[in-house]
């Protein structure tokens, strides 16, 4: 089930998810997170490790199908029962083809293993998984698995919308199918192969801490790297908006592979994780690797990377203690625009900007503004601090927060007026103040142009991030 990877592949088995903690005997506040662990395959009786480690009970678990030859891949008995009647909802990885190389995607794309994917669904719901995830052929666009869509991809596009026909038109299923690709460009763009909204429910991405970069043992080039590359993780948060999709990070995790490549006790790793996690606008779920594989071991859980794993569990542990995130860093390059009025919005690239990139509003006048949905935010008291550009031609703006779904009636201006003009450019973080929702939902940022300073030759404004710090 496990294979060897070539230098930018991942490796597999994960499980979790979020549920109560359990801490001092009793339930604490359910987190707003999704947070899973893997311990090894069928392993169900492992994870209760991670917990007594981390401090709460995790209700997901991901699981990886066996795939020798397509007997073995369609039964799986052996995985179902470690699961069946648990307390965690399941992820299953499922291959699209078989070990033994007796497959191939352009029969499948003909239909010639429809029945074996209608059994594999039957074998799902008898067992009392009609509503698990199911991740057909993950990593598809590297080169590591027999069912990598650079071979064939017109085929492999064909093969998964009929897997997925078939596998939903059994009784008693209510799948959700995770288009997940490894992070990064790999050997195409895995966009190419992307089935169709139709067929997909979820987007998943892999992520591990490992570069190739020259300065890879810098921590912060290397998640920028991680972050900014090719098709890295911003893009594809970007593409999961785009496509009014959930995303998920099935497997995540920072430590040592054999080549030196990993990350290794990388703090960093987990608190930039930790914030895009939180900030998605849609998360479905996600699974840090606590497993020593032979090519990557990211286990935290056993004290071998304590660094990362007192940051993993001040972070992660907080929100399950509290029922609410630590400071969230929200990017304005990723975030979820909900409405522009009279002015055109744009993604920037700027080095001096997080991760070099931001948000750009070409205001031509006052009273034009930009909306960014902020996804689940808990009501209570807030720190709230934006990040800008400052230019010889910049104009005045004020920000405004309210309900996502009744902005225009629960509204309040957060801080005062701020000014975006400088004689030189200049970059700086604002404080605004406090601001107290009274209720727990998706909430509205706008920022809308009030005027400009009188030395200024423009109205325009470029913004990093918004940052909440729960007070």
């Amino acid at each position: 089930m496990h294979t060897p990877h070539t230098k930018t592949r991942s490796f597999h088995f994960a499980a979790g998810a979020l549920a109560a903690g359990i801490l001092g005997g009793a339930l604490a506040q359910a987190a707003p997170l999704d947070l899973g662990v893997y311990e090894g395959g069928g392993r169900a009786d492992l994870v209760p490790s991670f917990e007594s480690w981390f401090g709460y009970q995790v209700p997901r678990a991901l699981d990886f199908y066996s795939n020798s030859n397509w007997t073995d891949l369609q039964d799986n008995s052996w995985l179902l029962n470690s699961w069946k009647g648990k307390r965690w909802a399941m992820t299953f990885s499922i291959s699209m083809l078989p070990g033994d190389g007796s497959g191939t995607l352009a029969a499948g794309a003909a239909g010639s293993y429809d029945a074996y994917w209608t059994k594999i669904a039957q074998n799902l719901v008898n067992a009392g998984f009609g509503s698990a995830t199911c991740r057909i052929g993950w990593e598809f666009n590297g080169g590591w698995y027999k069912w990598a869509a650079n071979s064939d991809k017109t085929s492999w596009v064909t093969y998964w919308q009929r897997l997925v026909t078939a596998m939903r038109a059994v009784p008693g299923a209510n799948f959700k199918f995770d288009w997940c690709p490894a992070n990064g460009y790999q050997q195409f763009p895995a966009d190419q192969v992307y089935p169709g909204d139709a067929y997909v429910d979820i987007v998943g991405l892999d992520v591990y801490n490992q570069s190739w970069i020259s300065n890879y043992t810098d921590p912060v080039a290397r998640w920028n790297d991680i972050y900014n590359a090719d098709h890295g993780v911003r893009y594809w948060l970007r593409f999961a908006i785009a496509h009014n999709k959930p995303i998920s990070f099935p497997e995540w995790g920072s430590g040592t592979r054999p080549d030196g490549h990993g990350g290794g006790d990388d703090p960093n790793f987990i608190q930039n994780m930790y914030n895009v996690i939180t900030t998605a606008p849609k998360l479905a779920y996600h699974d840090y690797w606590d497993y020593p594989a032979s090519d990557y071991n990211a286990k935290i859980s056993n004290g071998g990377f304590p660094n990362e794993g007192a940051m993993f569990k001040s972070l992660f542990g907080n929100s399950f203690a509290t029922g609410k995130y630590s400071a969230r860093t929200f990017e304005t390059d990723v975030a979820q625009v909900a409405v522009v009025s009279g002015a055109t919005h744009s993604v920037i690239s700027d080095n001096n900007l997080t991760y070099a990139t931001g948000a750009s509003l070409a205001a031509t006048g006052s009273g034009q503004y930009v909306n960014y949905t902020i996804p689940n935010v808990p009501a209570g008291p807030y720190d709230v601090r934006v990040r800008v550009r400052k230019t010889p031609g910049s104009g005045q703006f004020e920000l405004w927060a309210g309900r996502a779904d009744n902005f225009s009636g629960t509204a309040s201006k957060i801080g005062a007026t701020q000014d975006e003009y400088s004689g030189s450019w200049a970059y700086t973080e604002i404080d605004l103040g406090t601001w107290t929702p009274g209720t727990t939902s998706d909430k509205q940022f706008q920022f809308k142009v009030v005027g400009k300073n009188a030395s200024s030759t423009g109205y325009g404004i470029v913004i990093d991030y918004v940052k909440l710090t729960p007070q």
